[in-house]
């Protein structure tokens, strides 16, 4: 009988044992399958080409091309249901004068609105399961010097949001440009601005100026050659709405780039 009994406590321990081990494993899942369960990658621009991982803290350092870039990157869904996140903007660290960051949604299978928005943050866009989608950080500088923007994809609420519903990383911009004389920045202008159907640009410079118009693609819309002193009217009731790049150049070299916006 005593044996028996010794039988019996030795199996119930062992049953205990194996109890609190499946306790242990399910509030280690829990606490695993709670993070954001994501994976970003730096890509090559308009195309899908995965170029460098980025990992949760790093900082990556974009050249500005004439004031103007953007930093592409992918998001892949890594939970086994559909999961929906939002992107912002934040920190941000920079130069004096005028900068211009947007952070963009992607287009998603469930979320065919995604786009590209105007403050902080993105739309919610929800992407399936084990699903892949190509985004970018859109930045215009006009002055010369290095500014940073931490980009933050996360899931639920970004107030109450944990470390681990969440991933961010830096991005660096900077340029060699060299600052503008203010009064070179006073011979350039666009009005209206916003633009509906035309538009003027003022050359009134003592150089030969091309005009380059450019958009956000980077595709040339535009390219024309003033006379001196003189005013340009350019028609834009064809463009598309959306935002355009003008830049001035001498003998290949960009003077300033200015915002154009073409509404409807």
């Amino acid at each position: 009988m005593e044996i028996t009994k010794k039988h019996y406590n030795f199996a119930k321990n062992i049953k205990m044992k194996k109890f609190i081990i499946i306790i242990v494993l399910s509030v280690f899942s829990f606490v695993a399958y709670s993070q954001l369960n994501v994976e970003l990658y730096k890509v090559e621009p308009n195309t899908t080409n995965r170029i460098l991982r980025i990992e949760n803290g790093g900082r990556y350092i974009v050249h500005l091309d004439d004031g103007d870039a953007k930093f592409y990157f992918s998001i892949k869904n890594l939970e086994n249901k559909n999961k929906t996140y939002k992107i912002r903007k934040a920190n941000p660290q920079f130069v004096p004068g005028v900068v211009e960051v947007k952070v963009c949604a992607p287009v998603t299978i469930l979320s065919p609105e995604g786009l590209c928005v105007e403050g902080d943050e993105t739309r919610p866009f929800t992407m399936t399961s084990g699903e892949e989608k190509s985004t970018y950080v859109s930045f215009y500088q006009e002055l010369s010097g290095t500014s940073s923007i931490e980009i933050i994809v996360y899931t639920g609420d970004i107030e109450t949001a944990t470390d681990d519903e969440k991933i961010s990383f830096t991005i660096s911009f900077t340029t060699e440009n060299s600052e503008i004389p203010h009064q070179q920045i006073n011979s350039f202008y666009i009005f209206p601005n916003p633009a509906t159907n035309t538009f003027t640009i003022n050359a009134d410079y003592s150089q030969k100026i091309d005009i380059e118009v450019y958009n956000v693609l980077g595709k040339q819309i535009l390219k024309a050659s003033p006379k001196f002193g003189s005013s340009y009217i350019v028609d834009c009731s064809k463009w598309e709405k959306g935002y355009y790049f003008c830049k001035f150049v001498n003998n290949g070299k960009v003077l300033k780039t200015l915002k154009l916006v073409v509404t409807k």
